[in-house]
């Protein structure tokens, strides 16, 4: 028995992973991403790319690649989407039984795709660290679970104030799609796919750094240097307004299996109608509450967990 066949037997039986790649003027860094996806250990891969109407040589790039590589498949919008409903778009054209959504600026490890899927199971998500690297791909020297609490989840209150599964760094089960779609455009998409993924499982984590992630000016979401983003009168007006669409949206979402954890969304999504005196003291007191789970994900001594709740009375979002 030769060598094609036998790979083509593991290919037969090894789920389908659909890389979905959402690219918008991402030249400069979009061959270092591509080089990275091509050399993928997994063998059973489809990469979907749909591009925002890029006006540089994103489709060009893409174009070379889908040349030599069959599973390459290209999808080119007419009029502008945005970043979470191009996504929404792709995984809507994905084959694969799992999906891997992608960046356009970051490098992955070999075996990102291989090592995510031997731990997934029978889970619904799992997902990795990740290294920060600068424009020219130089290490900073951080990880993103040097801020962050990476681990296994089980628990939907750990995402109801904020996420630490990146979208580049996770693998999730399509039936998650059934659930999460369409995506609100209040929720970053990675945020709402995860909260939707631990509903019913654990989500799982493997420690390995399988991805360099790039910060850069042009991040539409970077992790490094978000204190020093503009906080404009109309910014903080639009960002009360997603608080509190987000927070109904997974009021809405919780299942009621979770009973206990769809009340305490129920009593933020309450609290969050209004910033009354009264509002917030309540809001406060299901932080105190329910502080070690609503801020599981947070990297902060218990001091600062205990600042972070009486926060919400002085009305600081």
């Amino acid at each position: 028995m030769g060598r094609p066949f036998l790979l083509y037997l593991l290919v037969m039986h090894t789920p389908l992973v659909s890389i979905v790649l959402a690219t918008y003027n991402g030249a400069p860094f979009l061959k270092a991403q591509m080089d990275s996806l091509i050399a993928q250990t997994y063998p059973a891969l489809e990469i979907v790319v749909v591009d925002d109407c890029s006006i540089d040589a994103t489709v060009d790039i893409i174009k070379s690649y889908q040349h030599k590589h069959a599973h390459i498949k290209l999808y080119q919008n007419t009029s502008r989407l945005g970043h979470i409903k191009n996504f929404e778009k792709g995984m809507g054209l994905a084959s694969g039984e799992y999906i891997a959504l992608c960046d356009q600026d970051d490098i992955w490890l070999p075996s990102k795709i291989e090592k995510k899927m031997a731990i997934i199971g029978d889970c619904d998500m799992a997902y990795c660290d990740s290294e920060f690297i600068d424009e020219q791909g130089r290490s900073l020297g951080r990880n993103l679970s040097d801020i962050k609490n990476l681990r296994g989840y089980a628990d939907c209150l750990a995402f109801a104030i904020g996420n630490s599964v990146s979208g580049h760094a996770s693998v999730f089960n399509r039936r998650i799609l059934e659930r999460a779609l369409p995506l609100p455009d209040y929720v970053i998409h990675d945020w709402w796919l995860t909260f939707n993924a631990v509903q019913y499982h654990q989500v799982r984590f493997t420690p390995e750094v399988l991805v360099q992630y790039r910060q850069h000016s042009r991040n539409y979401i970077g992790a490094i240097d978000v204190k020093n983003r503009k906080k404009s009168r109309d910014a903080k007006a639009l960002r009360a307004r997603n608080i509190r669409s987000r927070m109904k949206a997974f009021s809405a979402a919780c299942v009621a299996e979770n009973a206990e954890e769809k009340a305490v969304l129920e009593q933020l999504a309450a609290s969050y109608r209004g910033f009354s005196l009264g509002n917030n003291y309540r809001r406060m007191m299901i932080f105190f509450r329910y502080k070690n789970r609503l801020l599981a994900i947070k990297k902060r001594p218990p001091v600062r967990k205990w600042l972070f709740c009486l926060k919400m009375f002085l009305n600081i979002i």
